[in-house]
């Protein structure tokens, strides 16, 4: 037999081996793809721009710009038809307008039938009497200004379906995962109800909540509580699909710990696919809480709470409808595929 069989690998080699084991981690090999970063990079930078809106106003109007609604649906600074109407022209203030339209030589016209109504450039008007404030999309039927107030609205209502999100799926992830454990009667015929009350619509659950309690924050926990056994149901036939009861078995024998198995082993081979299952859940939650608004619990911190407020109006200024809409459109399937590659890279199948 030769002896050559038995020689050690040279050091040069064997580095060579520690370094490619070192590279195949989980980071090193996401961020090896550019797709992966520019996915990632798109997602931080509107993050960051809904952050940064939180320090700037979306209110830049007078009272009396207000009252007489000048500051209502202003059109995009792009927009070439600038034509707009201001009610009510019977009060003292309509004659300090008419006085300023005259001054800053501003066309403009009463119409007394079927309504009081001065007709004039909004945005004329605005720009001649010292209004300093870049409209860049104009302002909504609220008199906010579009591009700041749906940035701000953005950042809120993300904010609390993240938070939501992250606790249900903590929650649900640990449970599912550790009821996996068990073939006990009593753990099947729970998961069972999971399965019963999972079917049930949320919006049903949610309104016999309020119905009781009368509280918005009955809306937030019920959210919680559906997600978390759903997740809960999922993580736990996963667990089995992916690793099965008996290797369970042996690896709680091996560690004699269930939470270190869950860590160790369940963790890497069920949390992508979990999240690529729930990664919808963000956009379920923002537009779920905005479909409460309109049974009377009113949650003006929600960004899709603007369509049903601005809906009405979309013909005067469409960037008040189109830009919150592509904002969260963008933002949301940019995270989808986020979570489909992270999948990918957690799978031992890739590593």
């Amino acid at each position: 037999m030769s002896q050559n069989l038995f020689k050690f690998a040279p050091n040069k080699q064997r580095n060579n081996i520690r370094y490619h084991v070192e590279k195949s981690s989980f980071l090193r090999r996401f961020f090896r793809s550019k797709i992966n970063i520019i996915l990632l990079a798109i997602l931080l930078l509107m993050l960051f721009f809904a952050f940064i809106s939180l320090f700037f106003t979306n209110d830049h109007f007078t009272k009396n710009e207000h009252d007489f609604e000048i500051s209502r649906l202003v059109k995009p600074i792009f927009s070439s038809n600038q034509d707009y109407y201001l009610a009510n022209n019977n009060s003292s203030i309509s004659n300090e307008i008419i006085n300023n339209l005259k001054q800053h030589k501003i066309n403009y016209k009463i119409e007394a039938m079927p309504f009081n109504r001065i007709i004039f450039n909004h945005r004329e008007y605005l720009e001649k009497t010292g209004f300093n404030h870049w409209l860049i999309l104009g302002t909504d039927a609220q008199g906010k200004d579009v591009l700041i107030n749906s940035l701000q609205l953005f950042c809120v209502s993300v904010s609390i379906a993240i938070a939501i999100f992250i606790l249900e799926f903590f929650f649900g992830f640990y449970l599912g995962s550790y009821l996996a454990f068990s073939e006990s009667f009593f753990i099947k015929n729970l998961i069972k109800g999971f399965n019963l009350f999972i079917s049930l619509p949320d919006i049903l659950t949610i309104l016999i909540a309020l119905l009781i309690f009368q509280n918005k924050l009955a809306v937030y926990i019920v959210i919680f509580i559906t997600g978390t056994i759903r997740i809960s149901y999922w993580s736990y036939n996963y667990t089995l699909e992916f690793i099965g009861q008996d290797i369970l078995k042996n690896m709680l024998y091996i560690h004699g710990n269930k939470l270190r198995v869950i860590n160790k082993y369940i963790f890497k081979n069920i949390v992508g696919k979990l999240l690529v299952l729930f990664a919808r859940r963000i956009n379920y939650i923002i537009f779920f809480i905005a479909t409460i608004h309109f049974y009377g619990y009113h949650f003006d911190n929600n960004v899709a709470v603007l369509f049903q407020k601005n809906w009405e109006y979309r013909a005067i200024n469409w960037a008040q409808i189109v830009f919150p809409a592509l904002y969260l459109t963008t933002f949301f399937i940019t995270f989808q595929f986020l979570t489909i590659k992270i999948d990918l890279y957690l799978d031992p199948k890739n590593s």
